[in-house]
């Protein structure tokens, strides 16, 4: 498995890339296909595909995760018996529709500052009343599980 390592600062430079650790790929795919139309000049074949994937990841390197850390704040996160690529984050739930609601939540930002009306709503994961680092999630897996395609 080739990922993105982090690299200290002191070095000025980006992350690099290395092969760290192993991935268990398992899945299925069925496959059809069908000539519609066959004459002495032309051919009509329509045809399509389900793939269902699942990867895992066995090793790191002696490493039980890998966090990267991008520019725009993004991060993603490689952990010893889960998916790889996942992103880590903030878990929103709606939006606050009124003051009064964001009030009633009692909850402030990592620096302090309380919610206001049409303020993205995110969990308090550690129930502290504060929306800090210690309130995120690994959000979602990059690579899809499930594809589907059709040709003609």
């Amino acid at each position: 498995m080739i990922s993105a390592m982090p690299l200290s600062s002191v070095y000025g430079s980006v992350p690099y890339y290395a092969n760290v650790g192993k991935l268990e790929n398992t899945g299925i795919e069925l496959s059809v296909q069908a000539s519609l139309v066959r004459t002495r000049n032309f051919e009509w074949i329509v045809g399509g595909n389900i793939t269902r994937s699942r990867d895992k990841i066995k090793s790191l390197g002696g490493e039980e995760q890998i966090v990267l850390s991008y520019d725009n704040g993004v991060q993603m996160v490689n952990r010893v018996g889960e998916s790889p690529y996942q992103f880590y984050g903030y878990q929103a739930d709606g939006v606050y529709s009124t003051q009064a609601e964001a009030d009633a939540a009692n909850l402030s930002n990592r620096t302090g500052r309380r919610y206001n009306a049409g303020d993205v709503r995110f969990v308090d994961q550690n129930g502290d009343n504060r929306i800090d680092d210690k309130d995120r999630i690994l959000l979602a897996v990059l690579p899809r599980t499930l594809e589907v395609s059709i040709h003609n």
